[in-house]
């Protein structure tokens, strides 16, 4: 897959056999090709229609290279400098922002094979790649609803346990949980510690669900006691 560094170098580079240029003798066919719009072709059948200023590519415009190679979008002095579009016979194709000449800003890259890049550009390079975000992103996502199920599934266990949820004691019973689990894939000299803190969250859970059904059932009591009132 082809290097994009400049647009007009780069595909005399890759089999242009002249790179058309405003220079090159051959003519402008129709309208103004000084200032306002006309189209010009070149000594070796390139074309370029589009507006034009003192002589020069100055706003929308096509550039049709000899090989079929196509630029459409926005020029400044004889350079694509703004959002544009290039395509090449290959199969290639560059959605975005240019500057001199050169993929600069936001911009897609579609090569022949269906690869696509897509993210900010500068000096003809992808420096900030949307997609690997976006592959990111979407992971991480994955990661934090799987990690909210598990505690969900956690809190119907405590809850069944006898913890009441939003309490002290749910807490501390999903933190002991969840250092089983911590257990269960840890090895070696690391699970000792693991170990530790699991004994010592099992004592505070213990404790706090005797709480727990301690102050349910002087509520049970409070609410039969008025109920006899």
């Amino acid at each position: 897959m082809k290097k994009f560094l400049i647009l007009i170098p780069l595909l005399f580079l890759i089999g242009c056999a002249t790179t058309p240029t405003a220079t090159t003798p051959k003519g402008c066919i129709s309208g103004n090709c000084e200032n306002g719009a006309g189209t010009y072709k070149f000594s070796d059948e390139g074309k370029y229609y589009g507006n034009w200023k003192n002589g020069k590519f100055e706003g929308q415009g096509t550039l049709t290279f000899a090989n079929g190679d196509k630029y459409v979008g926005e020029w400044k002095n004889d350079l694509a400098n703004g959002q544009g579009t290039f395509t090449w016979t290959s199969g290639e194709k560059y959605i975005g922002e240019f500057k001199n000449n050169v993929r600069e800003g936001q911009g897609t890259y579609t090569y022949a094979d269906g690869t696509i890049k897509k993210g900010i550009w500068k000096d003809g390079f992808l420096i900030v790649d949307d997609l690997k975000a976006e592959k990111e992103l979407a992971k991480q996502k994955e990661k934090e609803e799987a990690k909210l199920v598990a505690i969900n599934l956690k809190k119907g266990t405590c809850i069944e346990m006898g913890f009441t949820d939003e309490t002290e004691g749910m807490a501390n019973c999903i933190l002991q949980l969840t250092l089983q689990d911590n257990q269960s894939n840890t090895s070696g000299s690391n699970n000792n510690g693991v170990v530790d803190a699991m004994n010592e969250q099992t004592i505070i859970m213990e404790r706090q669900l005797r709480q727990q059904r301690i102050n349910n059932l002087r509520e049970s009591q409070k609410i039969f006691q008025d109920m006899m009132k």
